[in-house]
């Protein structure tokens, strides 16, 4: 199942290379991928694909690594607006979204996350490798 999974998300985001037992279409918003293009939406800003094994940087702080990861995969989120048959609330988010820095949805992103997952004691530990001591195993999954 895991390999199935695996082979879905590498084809939702482009990553799987063109096999003859691939067929039919992906849609993003309801468009395929060159009607989103026609439009000025780059459907790699839109979604983000994680391989199973992680790379960390063992000299980065757990909360500069998710820093770095939100900056490294945040969609531009102008694209957000527009997205159709977004509500009113949805919009007015997209647009509060759309008017901080990169940097700064990034950093708000990676505050949110330490929160979210209880990494508030650890956020300023480095994360560490089998050479330098860092988190632990169960902080860094």
């Amino acid at each position: 199942m895991a390999c199935c999974c695996a082979a879905l998300l590498k084809a939702l985001s482009g990553r799987l290379s063109h096999d003859k037992c691939l067929s039919g279409s992906i849609r993003y918003n309801g468009r395929t991928g060159a009607e989103n293009l026609a439009n000025g939406v780059y459907p790699s800003r839109l979604l983000a694909y994680v391989a199973q094994a992680d790379l960390l940087f063992p000299v980065l702080t757990v909360k500069e690594t998710l820093q770095f990861a939100a900056a490294s995969s945040l969609p531009d989120a102008s694209l957000l607006l527009d997205t159709p048959g977004l509500s009113e609330a949805q919009r007015q988010s997209a647009r509060w979204l759309a008017q901080g820095s990169q940097q700064q949805q990034a950093n708000d992103r990676a505050d949110a996350l330490i929160q979210m997952l209880g990494l508030a004691e650890c956020q300023d530990t480095l994360v560490g490798n089998e050479i330098m001591r860092g988190v632990s195993g169960g902080q860094k999954v």
